[in-house]
């Protein structure tokens, strides 16, 4: 009949407004999470630069030797950069699905951080302490060497759960309904 006609023709007009509503709603959510994505890949790249031009500099060390007063000015900086880093993380405004990726890579920064106050600490101790033929030899380099790996370690492991939940996330919100 004409009004069952009627009725149907509204209810397919109610669920297209519906689908229209979903699939909005979605796409301002992809923007969201792909803006968040966007800022914490460039802090990861930033954090990962800086942990591989410390390294390269730690090998040049180790090879050629460096001052007293080049180490603490590298530290020093390398230590601002982990403190500002992390401040940025923890400004960003990360959607619910990535909360957990964004605490894991907040311990990241604290422990980084914690592991650069060492390595300066080493150059006290071997500058201000008559006990340590090199600076390779005090308990703040080796509690610098100790947390670097599981740093590595932790960080490799945050790196790929973020890795999947942004796939998975990106997939998941641009499927249209």
């Amino acid at each position: 009949s004409l009004a069952d006609l009627a009725e149907f023709r509204k209810q397919v007009m109610a669920r297209r407004a519906e689908i229209k509503q979903e699939n909005q709603a979605r796409a301002e959510e992809l923007s969201q999470t792909q803006a968040f994505t966007g800022q914490f890949d460039g802090i990861v790249a930033r954090y990962s630069d800086a942990r591989t031009e410390l390294q390269d500099w730690l090998d040049g060390v180790r090879t050629h030797g460096a001052s007293l007063m080049e180490g603490y000015q590298v530290l020093q900086q390398n230590l601002d950069l982990r403190t500002q880093i992390r401040s940025e993380i923890a400004t960003l405004d990360a959607p619910e699905a990535f909360a957990g990726d964004v605490q894991g890579l907040m311990a990241v920064m604290d422990d980084a951080i914690a592991a650069t106050d060492s390595a300066i600490r080493a150059l006290d101790e071997y500058l201000y302490s008559f006990e340590y033929m090199s600076v390779f030899e005090t308990p703040g380099w080796s509690a610098f060497q100790a947390a670097t790996e599981r740093i590595s370690d932790d960080y490799a492991f945050v790196l790929s759960g973020y890795e999947e939940h942004k796939a998975s996330e990106l997939e998941r919100l641009s499927e249209r309904t």
